[in-house]
């Protein structure tokens, strides 16, 4: 959303013979109208949320997958898309106005190539950088498109509006997955591990030219220590979810087993990361009962009650 009344949404092309789809909503997301009705047939961003962006309600920038990907510009919310670049790849891309766009493309070595215009994609640079990894987002501070952060495995800072970078530190537990700028000054980024948000960072001082001042408060949200919840629905009929809780990476099983202690399921057996997950578990071929599910991890251990009514 731009204000409260206007916003852009956007979906992958729903079969191969149809548009991608893009939303536009004047009045606060009561009311959403299909901009697209014949660009970017059959067209998917993968990654969508990195591979989209709007920068106002009428200009906006895609990279579109399926068949060869192409980096496409609209000037009208999504009626007519443009392909202004077809020969470079976006991990993740960003656009500060008409003119000023970045994209940031991962090597097989994980090197990162920054690929950017400041004349709307008539010209463009292209520089490699071996620290900026597999980017996830960049952002521009708010109301100055000179300085730019790149989000990954290590924060990374362009002051010249991406023609050169440098590396300022790397994320601590994981990976930065996200950063935003409400204005020049506050500033939030965001790490995390297999998906699962662990900590945030904040800056009040717009990172004083590169350096984001970390919150010595900043939240951490890993779990303190395994744990294994109660399925819901319990009684169930015929699936059920099973959430379960890990502190560190660590290897891990979850089995169901009858009441005579016959293992009859084998819903989990790897290697996860620090998170919260869940597993569905599906009864359709058992009769009703009462059964067991049992998590286990290093020296934990935790078996609760099921019961598959029918």
């Amino acid at each position: 959303m731009f204000d409260s009344l206007n916003g852009m949404a956007m979906g992958d092309a729903p079969a191969i013979d149809k548009p991608t789809l893009f939303l536009k909503t004047t009045n606060g997301g009561i009311d959403w109208n299909s901009q697209n009705d014949s660009y970017l047939i059959g067209a998917w961003g993968g990654d969508i949320w990195r591979r989209v962006d709007f920068v106002d309600i009428n200009t906006g920038y895609f990279f579109s997958s399926g068949g060869i990907g192409k980096l496409n510009k609209t000037t009208n919310s999504g009626k007519d898309w443009q392909v202004i670049n077809d020969t470079i790849f976006c991990n993740v891309l960003k656009g500060y106005d008409e003119s000023i766009f970045l994209c940031e493309e991962a090597t097989a070595s994980l090197a990162g190539i920054v690929h950017r215009t400041i004349d709307g994609g008539q010209n463009w640079e292209s520089e490699q950088f071996e620290f900026l990894d597999w980017g996830y987002d960049i952002e521009f501070t708010a109301g100055n498109p000179s300085n730019v952060w790149c989000a990954s495995a290590p924060l990374s800072f362009s002051s010249d509006t991406g023609r050169t970078w440098v590396k300022e530190f790397n994320a601590p537990n994981g990976l930065f997955l996200d950063i935003v700028f409400t204005d020049e000054n506050n500033g939030w980024l965001f790490e995390g591990v297999s998906r699962e948000l662990i900590n945030i960072y904040r800056t009040t001082n717009g990172g004083l030219g590169g350096i984001v001042s970390v919150d010595d408060n900043a939240i951490d949200l890993r779990p303190d220590g395994f744990s294994l919840e109660q399925n819901y629905p319990n009684p169930f009929n015929p699936t059920t979810i099973i959430k379960y809780q890990v502190p560190e990476l660590t290897h891990l099983t979850l089995k169901v087993y009858d009441v005579l202690g016959n293992a009859i399921a084998l819903l989990v057996t790897e290697e996860k990361s620090a998170g919260i997950y869940e597993v569905e578990f599906g009864g359709s071929r058992l009769t009703s009962g009462i059964y067991f599910y049992q998590f286990r991890a290093g020296d934990y251990t935790d078996t609760k009650k099921m019961i598959l009514m029918r």
